[in-house]
């Protein structure tokens, strides 16, 4: 499994949020919104995505992308999944 980790900076709870994926053996695919450059056709491949941003415009704009393409490439079956904590 790989989960997303919507982060803008790495604050201690995201660190225990790493350590925790580690330890269960989940692969934590970091994506810094602060970087994040989003098109209509492509996604990071993830299972999941856990949204731990602090600026909550782009977070909600990024989650809303994400959402809209991982629909997409399911075939519109609407398997996507995105976590805010």
């Amino acid at each position: 499994m790989r989960i997303g980790l919507l982060h803008s900076l790495i604050r201690k709870e995201e660190k225990l949020l790493i350590k925790a994926f580690r330890n269960a053996g989940v692969e934590a695919v970091m994506i810094d919104d602060r970087k994040l450059t989003l098109d209509f056709h492509t996604a990071p491949e993830i299972d999941i995505l856990v949204e731990r941003s602090i600026n909550h415009s782009r977070a909600l704009h990024a989650l809303r992308l994400f959402d809209v393409l991982k629909k997409k490439g399911d075939g519109g079956n609407g398997t996507a999944l995105s976590v805010t904590i």
